[in-house]
C-alpha cells in the first residue's frame, strides 16, 4: 500500500482510536511514505524517515540513520513528552546529530549511537548528503541488491 492510501488509512486509525493526526508520529523509507510523510508534516505530526531514499527524506521532519529500530525510542519519547521542541531539547547540542540510548542491562560503554538529521530539503548540499548516508545504512540494513531499487 502506498500514496494516498496509507494517508486515508492512517487517517481511518486515528479516527477508529480518537487520536489528532498532529498527535501521529509515522516512520517510513520509501516513495510510498512520501505522501504520509507530507500529510503528516501539514497537520503538525511527526513523519520520521529511517534509512529513508531520497523520497522519504523529502517531507520528514527526521531522519535517522539506524542498524536498529529501537534507537528511535529516545526521539519517540521525547516526542511524546515534548512535542518536536521535546526532540530538540534532548538532542542537546544538535551539531552533533546523535542520541546515546543505552539498553536495559546494558554496560554505559555499549551504548549504541545513531545519527539522526533535522531534514531541510532546501539544503540541496546538506539534502545531498543525508541521502547518502541514508544510502549507506540501507545497503547495512537491506543488503546491497535491494538497496539499488532506492
Amino acid at each position: 500500500m502506498g500514496g494516498r492510501r496509507k494517508v486515508e488509512a492512517a487517517q481511518q486509525f486515528a479516527r477508529d482510536l480518537g487520536v489528532q493526526m498532529r498527535n501521529v508520529a509515522y516512520v517510513g523509507d520509501s516513495i510510498t511514505d512520501d505522501a504520509m510523510h507530507a500529510h503528516l508534516n501539514a497537520e503538525g505530526g511527526l513523519p520520521i524517515a529511517v534509512n529513508g531514499n531520497k523520497y522519504a527524506l523529502r517531507n520528514a521532519r527526521i531522519a535517522v540513520a539506524t542498524r536498529d529500530m529501537r534507537n528511535l525510542r529516545p526521539i519517540l519519547d521525547a516526542w511524546n513528552t515534548g512535542g518536536f521542541d521535546g526532540i530538540l531539547e534532548r538532542a542537546g547540542d544538535i551539531s552533533d546529530r546523535s542520541f546515546t540510548s543505552r539498553r536495559e542491562g546494558e554496560p554505559r560503554s555499549e551504548a549504541s549511537r545513531f545519527r539522526w538529521d533535522l531534514v531541510n530539503p532546501r539544503d540541496t548540499v546538506g539534502f545531498k548528503d543525508l541521502v547518502a548516508v541514508h544510502k549507506e545504512y540501507r545497503t547495512l540494513v537491506r543488503g546491497a541488491a535491494t538497496a539499488r531499487l532506492g
